[in-house]
């Protein structure tokens, strides 16, 4: 189950960022402006996700989950070919939409399953093992969209009515029905655990989804607001450091593909499971999120304040990876925290949440900062550069205060469950 959910991640980080290796190719063909293109990659994207995210993950707390992820796999695959046949901005935007409502569904089905099908002290390892081999396309869909356009370049005489960008979203999208039959032949739906008893005795109630953070709202307030912001330090990189390579140091489209991709996958994967080991080794009662996260944000400042500075090639592409890798801190952790820390019959809903923040903010703005930051650089082939970097400095000492003001009502959620797991238990 982890490992096909795994590989339905990493093919839906391909179809989401692939826009972004595009971007230039799009923005001529379509007239687009860099804003505009923030909003596809971002904002347009992520507002429906957030908004479907909520009721698909009731659905999720009450349903099947497996075929509620068949259906998303469908949908955002059938938008992704569609996209490719777009003929305005506004035409892009809704199929864009259509991506999100489809890929809305699977994380909150995962840390939903998880927590059924694993015990409490078992789960940090399956869903490191997710989120590791998923978020290897967030560095990976710029390798693989590489190669998806030298494909598309070499097939194109042959569909001489699409322009290369368009049939490079068709070969993307198509690969989504084998991966539903792919699911429907290998996952069954786990069984559901019991709620876990509060010290009264009591067990949560389905609908006890708002009563539970409002009750915990030092803890939850924060976090979410923080978890957000922490998201978007790492999609201002990945959305704009690919264009940053064309415009700033001369590379083709895939070649800046192969370039940042294959410095950001390893630095990406070896961040999601040091995260995730490091939460769990520190244990979930005390300080270990919090600790853990700091940690993250502040390898993100040093990796922002490297990319700043340079001005070569090569250390700005590392210094992009190590953004995404320390900006990537959140969702493990976030992921682990719901599953040890809440009770079960609220974790697809409160991943639900938690994705919504990382959705309006994390993708919505940090896509759309830069270029709108830009300007302000000047007219310089390096603006953007030095926009990205800037925004990731600024946000970064704002999340750090976010996490310190959230850190005590943590530790009341935490000593407020009695099953909550101790580290090294």
């Amino acid at each position: 189950m982890v490992g096909v959910l795994a590989v339905l991640l990493a093919f839906s980080y391909f179809d989401r960022f692939i826009l972004a290796l595009l971007a230039d190719a799009i923005s001529q063909d379509l007239d687009l402006s860099d804003q505009q293109m923030g909003v596809l990659i971002g904002f347009g994207f992520a507002l429906v996700y957030s908004l479907a995210g909520l009721p698909i993950a009731w659905y999720l707390d009450h349903g099947n989950r497996v075929l509620g992820v068949a259906l998303g796999v469908l949908v955002w695959s059938a938008c992704t070919v569609a996209s490719g046949f777009a003929q305005s901005f506004e035409g892009l935007l809704v199929l864009r939409a259509g991506v999100a409502i489809g890929e809305a569904v699977l994380t909150p089905a995962l840390v939903s399953m998880v927590a059924d099908m694993f015990m409490p002290e078992k789960r940090g390892k399956p869903t490191a093992i997710y989120l590791a081999l998923g978020t290897v396309m967030t560095g990976g869909a710029f390798v693989a969209g590489g190669f998806a356009v030298q494909l598309a370049e070499w097939l194109q005489p042959a569909f001489a009515d699409l322009a290369v960008w368009r049939l490079t979203l068709v070969i993307v999208g198509l690969p989504g029905t084998l991966l539903v039959v792919l699911l429907l032949l290998t996952v069954a739906e786990p069984v559901r655990r019991p709620d876990t008893p509060s010290p009264d005795g009591s067990t949560v109630s389905v609908n006890s989804a708002l009563a539970h953070m409002r009750s915990h709202a030092a803890f939850y307030i924060p976090f979410y607001v923080c978890y957000g912001f922490g998201v978007s330090l790492g999609f201002a990189a990945f959305s704009w450091v690919p264009t940053i390579l064309v415009r700033s140091h001369g590379f083709d489209v895939s070649g800046s593909g192969f370039a940042f991709g294959s410095v950001a996958i390893p630095a990406i994967v070896a961040g999601t499971l040091f995260w995730s080991w490091l939460v769990d080794r520190m244990g979930y009662r005390g300080a270990g999120p919090t600790i853990t996260l700091l940690i993250g944000v502040a390898l993100t400042l040093f990796a922002a304040l490297a990319g700043l500075l340079a001005r070569d090639t090569l250390v700005t592409v590392v210094a992009a990876a190590l953004l995404c890798a320390g900006s990537g801190v959140f969702t493990p952790v976030f992921a682990l925290v719901v599953q040890q820390a809440t009770p079960p019959r609220l974790h697809a809903r409160l991943m639900a949440v938690a994705l919504l923040a990382a959705s309006i903010i994390g993708s919505g703005v940090g896509p759309l900062a830069p270029p709108v930051l830009a300007p302000w650089f000047g007219d310089s082939p390096d603006a953007l550069r030095l926009a990205v970097f800037s925004y990731v400095l600024v946000v970064g000492v704002v999340v750090i205060a976010g996490l310190l003001l959230g850190a005590p009502g943590y530790r009341r959620l935490a000593q407020a469950n009695p099953a909550i797991e101790r580290a090294g238990a």
